[in-house]
Parts: C-alpha cells; sequence; structure tokens
C-alpha cells in the first residue's frame, strides 16, 4: 500500500517542479521584454530630445537638405545641384510673364502699406545686412533695426520686381528715413504712436484704421475717378507675383483675408486687401475696427503677438461659410457689411515651415513667400540668391532645402 501510494505522490511532485520551471522561464522571458521595451522607449526619448534640440538650434549660415514636396503634381520640384549653378530649366523659373501687369491705368491702380517699427527695447547684438551680403561670418555688434533695413529693402525690391504697376509703398514707422536707399515709390509715413512690443499688434491694426481715414478723405475730396486699391502687408515678406490680379479675379469682394487649416487661428493678418471703392474702403475701415474693438475686449492679454489673429477668427466665426475654408479654395461671405474673399495662404501668404508649416511643399501659383518667426536670414539670402541669378525657381528652393531649420535672426 505504502509503495502504491507513493507513485501518485511521485507524479504530483514532479507536475508541480515542471510548471514552476515553466512560470519562472516566463518570467524571465517577461522581464527580458520589459527590459527591452524600457531602453527602446529611453532610446526613442532621448531621440526625440535631440531631434528638438537640434530644432531649436539657431544656424549661423544656410542649412540646405532635401526639398519638400518632391513628387508631389503642383508643387515646386527643386532637383539636386540646381543652387549651384545658378540656373534651371524649370517653367517658373523666372517671374511670370505677362502681357502688362495687373490694374496699371490711370483709372485703377494698387498700393502697399506696412508698418515698420522698431521698438526702442530691441537693440540686440546680430549680424549686419552688409556682412550677410557678402558671407562675411564675423561678428558685430548692430542694433536690430540694421537687419530690418535689410528685410524691409528685400520686401519693396520685390514688389518692384513681380508688381511693376504699383504706384507706391507707404511704410507706416516710428523710425527716421536718414541713411535709408529705399525705392522711388516707397513713401515714408512717420507715425506719432509710441509703439511697443506689448502693443505692436493692436496698434498695427489701428494705424491701418488711420491710413484708410486718411485715403476715405482723400476719396472723397478728389473730382477724378480713378480708383486706388490697398494691400496691407507685413514686410518680412517676398513678393514672387502680381498681387493686383486678384482684384481683376474677384471683382466683387471688398476685403480679402487669407486663411490656412488652423481652427484657432484660421485667419492669418499679414496680407489684407481692400478694394479701392469708397463703398469697400469704408466697410474695410469698419471691418478692422469690430476686430480692433474684440481685441480689446477679449484678447488683451495677447497685444503682443497673435491677438490680431485670435480677434479676425472671433469676428469671422459666426460666417456660415467660412467652413468651407477648410475645403482649400477661395471663397467669398459676408462679415458684418463687407463681401469677404478669403484666399488661401498656401498660395498668397506661403510660410516656410518653422512657422505654419510648408503644406506639403511649396504649391507653383504661390505669390507671397512670408518668412516668419526666425526666418529672417533665410529671406535675405533668399533675395539675394534671386539678384544674383534672377531665378524664382532657384530662389524658391533655397528655401524649400532650409527645412525646419532656424536662424539667428
Amino acid at each position: 500500500m505504502t509503495d502504491g501510494g507513493g507513485l501518485p505522490s511521485l507524479v504530483l511532485r514532479m507536475t508541480l517542479l515542471l510548471l514552476l520551471g515553466f512560470a519562472s522561464l516566463q518570467l524571465q522571458a517577461w522581464m527580458s521584454r520589459r527590459a527591452f521595451t524600457e531602453k527602446a522607449i529611453a532610446s526613442e526619448d532621448v531621440l526625440r530630445k535631440t531631434t528638438r534640440s537640434a530644432r531649436n538650434v539657431k544656424h549661423e549660415s544656410i542649412v540646405a537638405g532635401e526639398a519638400a514636396g518632391r513628387g508631389i503634381p503642383g508643387r515646386v520640384q527643386c532637383r539636386d545641384g540646381s543652387l549651384k549653378n545658378g540656373s534651371d530649366t524649370e517653367m517658373d523659373g523666372r517671374r511670370l510673364v505677362r502681357d502688362r501687369p495687373c490694374l496699371v491705368s490711370e483709372k485703377e491702380t494698387v498700393s502697399f502699406a506696412t508698418l515698420f517699427v522698431v521698438p526702442e527695447a530691441d537693440a540686440v547684438e546680430t549680424y549686419s545686412s552688409e556682412q550677410i551680403e557678402v558671407k562675411e561670418r564675423t561678428r558685430g555688434k548692430r542694433i536690430q533695426k540694421d537687419k530690418l533695413d535689410a528685410v524691409l529693402r528685400s520686401f519693396l525690391e520685390s514688389i518692384q520686381v513681380s508688381m511693376p504697376g504699383t504706384t507706391e509703398v507707404t511704410i507706416i514707422t516710428n523710425q527716421n528715413k536718414e541713411k535709408r536707399e529705399l525705392p522711388q515709390n516707397a513713401v515714408w509715413k512717420p507715425s506719432t504712436r509710441e509703439f511697443a512690443r506689448g502693443n505692436l499688434m493692436v496698434q498695427r491694426l489701428e494705424s491701418y484704421i488711420d491710413f484708410l481715414e486718411d485715403m476715405i478723405e482723400k476719396r472723397k475730396n478728389s473730382s477724378a475717378y480713378s480708383i486706388t486699391h490697398v494691400i496691407f502687408s507685413d514686410f518680412d515678406m517676398i513678393v514672387v507675383d502680381d498681387l493686383g490680379c486678384a482684384f481683376e479675379t474677384f471683382v466683387s469682394f471688398d476685403v480679402a483675408l487669407t486663411f490656412r487649416n488652423n481652427q484657432r487661428q484660421p485667419i492669418n493678418s499679414g496680407v489684407i486687401m481692400i478694394r479701392g471703392t469708397l463703398e469697400s474702403l469704408t466697410r474695410g475701415k469698419n471691418l478692422l475696427k469690430k476686430v480692433v474693438e474684440v481685441y480689446r475686449a477679449k484678447f488683451s492679454h495677447a497685444f503682443g503677438v497673435l491677438g490680431d489673429q485670435l480677434a479676425l477668427a472671433d469676428v469671422v466665426k459666426g460666417t456660415v461659410q467660412a467652413a468651407r475654408a477648410f475645403q482649400g479654395g477661395p471663397f467669398e461671405a459676408p462679415v458684418m457689411a463687407a463681401k469677404t474673399l478669403f484666399l488661401p495662404c498656401s498660395i498668397y501668404n506661403w510660410t516656410p515651415s518653422e512657422g505654419a508649416g510648408q503644406f506639403h511643399g511649396m504649391p507653383t501659383e504661390v505669390k507671397v513667400l512670408h518668412f516668419k518667426g526666425s526666418r529672417k536670414r533665410l529671406m535675405i539670402q533668399a533675395w539675394n540668391l534671386y539678384k544674383q541669378h534672377r531665378n524664382f525657381h532657384n530662389m524658391k528652393c533655397l528655401v524649400l532645402k532650409s527645412g525646419r531649420s532656424k536662424y539667428d535672426y
């Protein structure tokens, strides 16, 4: 009986040992997988931090990489080496040649107005525009208005090239005109406002309103029947095609704004067009006044930056058709009493990738390159490249190949 009872007991013990061994192996395998996973996560975290750190590095020279948009129809295509030889056979290489510039007549013209302000507190160490143009790397102390002068000059020269029919560019400013070489069509308009970084955006809108009020008074007191459309724009832009054509292509709008696929800030205030009739000027002025009113009431915490765009979004949000903005094409919709045209930023206000994204490359129909944020060096270098070779395609490829790089100003 004893021997017979011992066999089942032995089998039970052996089974338990096997189960314990199997459980031990499973535990070791699980611990190994966990260690591997933790190591992988740690590596990804290091890579993410390294990538983020690399993106935040501000470079002292232009960084060239692969151009966005390769192989995508309707996007600028950049070939390897196109920046070295200064020539390219692409169809969009040079400025579009038209039978005549848009809106060049005695009765209908187009003008620009931009705000050029250097707050006194913005004195910093940077490169001078002359150093950039001759590609010297010697570090020197220059106040910020030196680099801003180079940006402003690039903006004005690009208008001369792309919109030769522009009557004038009004520069609303707190700076003196001394020692500045400006194109003949540039009008220097000193402002008595005390601009500061903390209120710059709201005062920019108020300066636009003042400008429109002057236009309205001149329009009322003029016996001649002539129309001057106005384009308010930031000056950190390169104009690569005639924006005046928008007034011919879209004949019924009072105000034109540029939109993008951004739910919180769908409107970028860098380009605002207003038709030059008395009715449109008045409606445009009233619309901007409403934006300022909303700005001060709801977004006073963002007076320095972005508040104008938040206020614009608040004003247009009640427009039913605004939902069509995310479909990508131009559309018209009433905003207050103004017939408002919404134009895609991807064409009329394109931004390099450090800002709102490159929209999967640069559309071939692009009309404005907007160098926001830490892209000012890229703007100056890009325009210098254009002046060397008179080739817009190569200039666009320089911008695209810069990728997401940031620069020292």
